[in-house]
């Protein structure tokens, strides 16, 4: 394989997810009050990011509606864009979403958006401390009728990492951060509903889906340096260094 190669102009989907532990758990029975109050600022702050609440019982998400391009006529694809797990709040980054919903372009500031929506957050629920921040980027490229099944049948390293379990997956620490790289490759189809009720699935070749998971190694208080550092660190393997890596496996 040697004309392997992968680009920015392969990517299908591409999202960044960013939880944060925190201490104490937010419980959504006491807060609901400052919770809604949360939604009302960042759907007033960011409508392209905030736009529907869902709430219940043990329930607390925002979603928003991604429709087509302009001028391309398509359903809207609605996405969680923050939800509050027991653990604590992630926040949902869809930088770029099959057609027709077409890119969010999100990619050069989400960084940003994210602290602004975290001082939003705390603003409202204050005397909170976050103890873990981990990043996590899916990416899937599309590879028409190259079937990526070798990626995970050969020996190759990833920054001194082991092949495990004769899978594509690299599981390390350095000195600051827990990082797991994951690839899955296999097939892509598309589903179309037919009038009378039923769906009809149709191949459509070959893709790759890579997920990175990169989090703090040491559970402690993190200021927002610390956040920072992690996230930095995360956002270093992507694109250039992963884009090599895909390139120049046998």
């Amino acid at each position: 394989m040697n004309d392997f190669h992968l680009s920015l102009d392969d990517v299908m989907l591409h999202a960044v997810s960013i939880g944060l532990d925190v201490h104490p758990t937010i419980e959504m029975r006491d807060e609901r009050t400052r919770l809604n109050m949360f939604f009302e600022d960042v759907r007033e702050r960011w409508p392209d990011m905030y736009e529907q609440l869902t709430t219940g019982e043990s329930e607390f998400k925002i979603s928003k509606a991604f429709r087509a391009k302009p001028g391309v006529q398509g359903l809207a694809l609605p996405v969680d864009t923050f939800v509050l797990t027991k653990r604590g709040p992630v926040f949902v980054f869809a930088l770029r979403l099959p057609d027709p919903v077409g890119s969010t372009n999100l990619e050069g500031q989400y960084r940003d958006i994210f602290t602004e929506v975290c001082k939003t957050l705390w603003s409202r629920l204050p005397g909170h401390k976050v103890l873990r921040v981990g990043l996590i980027r899916e990416v899937l490229f599309l590879t028409g009728e190259t079937d990526c099944t070798f990626l995970v049948s050969g020996q190759s390293d990833w920054r001194s990492a082991r092949l495990m379990g004769g899978q594509r997956l690299f599981q390390y620490q350095d000195d600051k951060c827990n990082i797991r790289l994951e690839f899955s490759p296999g097939k892509l189809g598309k589903v179309t509903q037919l009038p009378v009720g039923k769906k009809v699935e149709e191949p459509v070749g070959f893709g790759l889906k890579v997920k990175l998971d990169v989090n703090n190694t040491e559970l402690r208080e993190l200021g927002d340096a610390d956040i920072e550092e992690v996230l930095e660190r995360a956002v270093c393997f992507w694109p250039d260094e992963l884009l090599e890596y895909l390139s120049r496996v046998k």
